[in-house]
């Protein structure tokens, strides 16, 4: 079973809506992307509206509220910040960065989350998605 933070739901929305060509994120493209049934993503997506955190249709996709991108884009901040630090600290290659940095983000917490940016300095995401 897999098990998704919200963090990574929304970053998924958020680029399954920067590859489609009408902006809209499919929940059959969330499942792929999230490597999850189609059944999960949409209860994944439903979570997120109840949350006023995206929009949903069903069969027409999801979109972002303005409180989800910048939740989403909060995210890629962490994540940034923490492919940043494996990269200063560990001399790491940018692909396996952000291959681990996915990992550790899924159970570091707030103060380690806290000193890992004082390390790094400002964690922005400097991109506005990812894979």
């Amino acid at each position: 079973m897999t098990v998704l933070t919200r963090d990574q739901v929304l970053r998924a929305v958020h680029n399954c809506q920067l590859h489609s060509p009408d902006g809209t994120a499919r929940t059959s493209d969330l499942a792929q992307r999230l490597g999850i049934k189609g059944p999960s993503a949409t209860a994944r997506v439903q979570e997120l509206a109840a949350a006023g955190l995206v929009r949903y249709a069903p069969r027409l996709g999801a979109v972002l509220t303005e409180e989800g991108e910048r939740q989403a884009q909060e995210a890629f901040g962490k994540l940034r910040c923490i492919e940043r630090f494996l990269e200063a600290v560990f001399n790491l290659q940018p692909e396996v960065c952000g291959v681990e940095a996915e990992h550790l983000l899924r159970h570091i917490s707030a103060v380690v989350m806290e000193a890992i940016t004082k390390h790094v300095g400002s964690c922005d995401a400097n991109r506005v998605g990812g894979s």
